[in-house]
């Protein structure tokens, strides 16, 4: 079948195309964990457990302690023999929160990709050998993401896993290694002074740092943290820091403060705590905060001020603070999205007047979105659809990661009725390939939904300008879809059961969408029978009457082709994924 897309007529093989699935975190019935019983799996661990399966044992069991709000990885790797392993995480309950997928091209390895931890219990991980393999493996959990990336202890230990942190000194502040810990000490006010270690592969993009703190004597006040994505040629980089007043910000400096997290207070921010554990989850533009490896905020940079960078250790002072801070920093971990590289760099440290304090407040509004260079004429941006329409033009809670508030929201608008309940939650999944034309793979083991919102971030990592990413939903003998592209278009379609892109489908540009490759949208989709209405990034772009069906949901992915056939490796992200259905 043939259809126009973007100027460009593309044909389209009926065949959906398989893709890897990371992490799929689904709403199960309710089933009976196993009693907790030895072995033991602890995010405190950097060393594997071991163990077989096989005809005589093809199921296993460890217990590990779940935090509320926690981010963890599990990884299963064969070591010996044909194994090839599923994997099951049940909470305190016995219901599965999430589910282990074998990597795509690598059945030796299955991993389980920064899922959340819904309380605090002792949850079950559940190993068992599929079909005929058998095999030793070995088997860990890591806060963050899966791939295991830093983990210094500060020890003089050449295990690939330790830092390089050179001395450094100056009439501020000093950087040393003391009894195995990385000190800083900061001797005068309103000073942020920061270290980063030295050598190479350290420049990241989406990362999970983690570090104990431990701030000596009483000073009148501190600050700890990280700074994140430092780039050393143009000075600039985020600041995430937690402080002796209970709160926490998240600011950027290029050369001025920029506030992207106001100083807050959060209950969850022991401020007597002189030995904190503090982590950040960065993924694109989001910033997860954790404070004891509890869960404190979410915070979304809507301006993408940097998509990479180094990482480093913070200790700060408060303006007009006549005592000097010391702090000492270990147990440094950094994880990152499994199969993910990196790219060599040399590194240095500083320091660097604090932002002026402003508490508390967010700043949550959209920044200024680029206007892609079009290939072939573009009609002109459209901002809303022309016709009038009882769905709110702009979202005010979009950004939200409760999906509960966004549903608020709605229903106080009218344009939802009132109860329902999560139907589907995915945390993150991705597809890679080069294959022409719309590729899929479906989501919720076959669970159908005909009227519900449905929530998303697309980010396309690498591909075609023109390439897009997003979801269909709906499906049954047609579907429908919602998809951005990295050109700054939209589409949300009806699909025939023949693969027929029907008239009733909207495709057009939208400045709502922030275009380029890397780029993340939040897109928002409301089915309800007849209606269905797409916003990004919490502008409502799109509003189509379509037939109205129940069926399943999907991660899509659209690569283009050149004008000779050729295509590029495309990959695209899908990251928070909810439905709430009615």
């Amino acid at each position: 079948m043939n259809i126009w897309l973007h100027g460009r007529l593309i044909t389209l093989s009926s065949a959906l195309l398989t893709f890897v699935l990371v992490l799929t975190l689904l709403p199960a019935s309710p089933v009976r964990a196993a009693p907790l019983a030895q072995p033991v799996l602890s995010f405190d661990d950097p060393v594997p457990q071991t163990g077989g399966l096989d005809a005589s044992t093809p199921q296993v069991s460890y217990a590990f302690r779940c935090t509320d709000g926690g981010v963890g990885s599990l990884v299963v790797q064969t070591t010996i023999g044909d194994l090839v392993v599923d994997a099951t995480i049940q909470d305190a309950t016995g219901s599965v929160l999430a589910w282990g997928t074998v990597v795509q091209g690598t059945p030796s390895v299955t991993v389980a990709e920064a899922f959340t931890m819904p309380a605090d219990g002792d949850c079950l991980v559940t190993l068992s050998r599929r079909g005929d393999t058998a095999g030793k493996y070995s088997v860990r959990l890591l806060p963050g993401f899966a791939q295991l990336t830093v983990w210094d202890t500060f020890a003089p230990v050449a295990d690939g896993l330790h830092l390089e942190w050179e001395p450094y000194a100056s009439q501020n502040m000093t950087v040393t290694t003391f009894q195995q810990s990385l000190r800083i000490e900061v001797m005068t006010d309103n000073l942020l002074a920061y270290a980063i270690p030295s050598g190479e592969d350290l420049v990241w993009a989406d990362s999970y740092i983690q570090a104990d703190f431990s701030i000596q004597g009483a000073p009148s006040y501190f600050e700890y943290g990280f700074v994140l994505r430092d780039n050393e040629e143009t000075e600039t980089f985020y600041s995430v820091t937690f402080s002796s007043d209970g709160d926490y910000s998240v600011y950027y400096f290029d050369g001025d403060w920029v506030a992207v997290q106001n100083w807050t207070v959060h209950e969850a921010i022991d401020p007597t705590d002189m030995q904190p554990r503090v982590a950040v989850l960065l993924q694109d533009n989001r910033f997860l905060l954790f404070f004891n490896d509890r869960f404190v905020a979410e915070v979304i940079d809507a301006n993408h001020y940097a998509s990479e960078g180094l990482s480093g250790l913070v200790a700060a002072t408060g303006p007009d603070q006549a005592d000097t801070l010391t702090v000492f920093m270990d147990n440094v971990i950094v994880t990152r999205p499994y199969g993910l590289g990196t790219t060599a760099v040399a590194l240095t440290g500083q320091d660097i007047a604090q932002p002026t304090p402003t508490r508390p407040g967010l700043l949550g509004a959209l920044g200024t979105i680029r206007t892609p260079t079009p290939t072939v004429p573009l009609p002109a941006p459209s901002e809303t659809p022309a016709s009038a329409s009882r769905f709110p033009a702009r979202l005010e809670r979009w950004s939200s990661s409760v999906p509960a508030d966004i549903m608020g929201e709605l229903n106080q608008a009218g344009a939802v009725p009132a109860g329902g309940a999560i139907g589907l939650t995915v945390p993150s999944s991705y597809g890679d390939t080069s294959n022409a034309g719309f590729s899929s793979y479906p989501l919720g083991q076959g669970k159908v939904f005909r009227n519900f919102v449905l929530g998303f971030d697309a980010r396309l990592i690498y591909g075609n300008a023109e390439a897009g990413c997003g979801m269909y939903f709906r499906a049954n003998d047609g579907s429908d879809t919602a998809m951005v592209f990295a050109d700054g278009w939209a589409l949300l379609g009806e699909w025939d059961a023949e693969g027929n892109l029907l008239d009733s489908s909207v495709l057009d540009q939208f400045s709502a969408v922030i275009p380029d490759v890397g780029a993340t949208n939040r897109v928002l989709v409301i089915a309800l029978e007849e209606t269905v209405v797409m916003y990004v990034n919490g502008q409502l772009v799109a509003e189509a009457r379509f037939t109205p069906d129940e069926g399943t949901v999907a991660l899509e992915m659209y690569v283009p082709e050149d004008d000779s056939g050729a295509t590029e490796q495309t990959y695209c992200q899908l990251n928070n994924i909810w439905l709430w259905a009615f």
